[in-house]
């Protein structure tokens, strides 16, 4: 294996099946590049390798120690003058269906060809000798932000590009539009071991949230950034803070008592800036990239496991708890004893994104 004369083409099998897409690991495209590349192949620039006979190169199993003698072919400066390159700027991330990412396809395909690998791709060329021989495209569905409407009473709130007001921005959910009523639920924590447990209040009150807007106060009572005042071990913040998604996780995957969403309040807690100034920031950006993807089209509103989960200034919070929510939170922070309500507002969400068929490729060769 490695030399010309002795790279063959085999029935695929996981030994001998180079099938890399654009999520693989970078250094197990390189890996493999260099693994079949020895000293000698890499000075043959002047002619095309030859593809050997079927059976001629042995698998890891078949002769070990052939395989050992070629990883020792494998040195720093070979992976530099790949990895240095491929993880430049030049290919500009290499994101899925993007630019970059047929870029390195294309270069993968040019070095399976110096390398005399037989192309087994299946997109059509007149060329054989194009690198478009060792691709194989197939198409992905991509879901972009377009922008997200907010309607209190009978004003709206926008976030995406120029149109953003800086009163809220989005944190992740699907597609579409929920309505449904306001209901307050304090830091959103259910921790009896800390003493403090807000669900447990809204049950006694009964509030069910199945439905409805759960508008909560990010984090913990806190003194400053780095302090609970909760009965943690040391004041140490608790992991309602620490962790992203533990406020969050009772309401993943539960269909059946689905709230209509989760507005989190994101200026008050210490640890927090400005959400004028984040949702001005993040306008443009929540606009970039590739967006999500997916291998199926989409059907219907696109909410998936995942409620809508918007981050809120403490002016549309007041507006909507009708009263003053930095006040509910001082009376919180001083009693350390939950402040749960409906607060008999309606609010409607309309996130919208903007769906387009685009396509990948793998780039396949057989050994």
């Amino acid at each position: 294996m490695g030399a010309p004369q002795t790279i063959t083409e085999r029935r695929p099998n996981s030994s001998n099946l180079i099938q890399p897409d654009m999520k693989t690991s970078l250094t197990t495209y390189l890996l493999s590049l260099l693994l079949l590349a020895t000293p000698s192949l890499a000075q043959q620039t002047d002619r095309a390798p030859v593809i050997a006979e079927p059976g001629d190169t042995p698998t890891t199993f078949e002769n070990p120690d052939l395989v050992a003698r070629y990883l020792q072919t494998i040195t720093a400066d070979d992976l530099a003058a790949h990895l240095y390159f491929f993880a430049s700027d030049f290919f500009e991330g290499r994101e899925t269906s993007a630019r970059g990412q047929k870029l390195a396809a294309e270069y993968l395909a040019g070095q399976y060809r110096r390398m005399g690998l037989a192309p087994k791709g299946t997109m059509e060329t007149a060329d054989p000798r194009s690198p478009k021989a060792y691709l194989q495209p197939f198409p992905l569905y991509q879901s972009r932000f377009e922008k997200a409407v907010v309607t209190v009473g009978n004003k709206e709130h926008v976030f995406g590009g120029t149109e953003t007001d800086g009163s809220f921005y989005t944190l992740f959910g699907g597609a579409g539009t929920q309505s449904g009523e306001v209901v307050f639920a304090g830091y959103g924590i259910g921790d009896d071991d800390l003493g403090y447990n807000d669900f447990s209040a809204l049950s006694a009150a009964g509030i069910d949230l199945t439905g409805k807007w759960i508008m909560m106060l990010a984090d913990e009572p806190m003194s400053d950034a780095e302090t609970s005042l909760l009965p943690t071990e040391g004041n140490a913040l608790s992991t309602w803070t620490t962790g992203r998604f533990n406020k969050l996780r009772a309401f993943f995957g539960n269909s059946e008592a689905a709230p209509a969403g989760v507005l989190m309040v994101g200026d008050l807690s210490p640890r927090s800036g400005s959400v004028a100034e984040l949702a001005a920031e993040q306008a443009n950006g929540s606009q970039a990239g590739v967006g999500s993807l997916s291998l199926d089209p989409p059907s219907g509103p696109a909410r998936g496991r995942f409620p809508t989960v918007l981050a809120i200034s403490a002016e549309m919070a007041s507006a909507l708890a009708g009263r003053d929510i930095r006040t509910v939170q001082a009376e919180i922070d001083r009693t350390l004893k939950p402040v749960v309500f409906a607060t008999g507002s309606t609010l409607t969400a309309d996130v919208r994104n903007r769906v387009n068929e685009v396509s990948s490729e793998n780039v396949v060769a057989f050994i």
